[in-house]
């Protein structure tokens, strides 16, 4: 990926079968990774390790969530008018584009500007 000011950054996912799900970013300075320790449904925790130039990874367990209930219930309560979601309409709007730029760029194999 190139961005505005000029980085640049590749994001990676990989969701293998149904017990590995993985979500590397890598940029010019760090990357950055999580990752599943098991399929969500078994209740597993989730490790982020993340690490930056001259220095050693760092890693840390997340206690599981069930991260599709949650995301039920939080658009729920918002149209019900109780809280805000999580997403704005922009960003829902954006992460569209990003969607469809990348099925272009497969499909042109051609960088997309977004």
């Amino acid at each position: 990926m190139k961005f505005k000011n000029g980085a640049t950054g590749q994001l990676s996912v990989i969701s293998k079968d149904t017990i590995f799900c993985r979500l590397t970013a890598f940029g010019d300075k760090m990357w950055a990774e999580v990752r599943d320790l098991k399929h969500p449904m078994f209740k597993a925790e989730t490790e982020l390790s993340f690490c930056e130039i001259g220095a050693e990874p760092i890693k840390d367990l997340f206690p599981a969530t069930d991260i599709i209930k949650s995301n039920l219930e939080e658009w729920a309560m918002a149209i019900q008018g109780e809280a805000d979601y999580r997403f704005t309409n922009q960003e829902k709007i954006e992460n569209v584009a990003i969607l469809e730029a990348m099925d272009k760029s497969i499909k042109d194999q051609k960088w997309v500007k977004i």
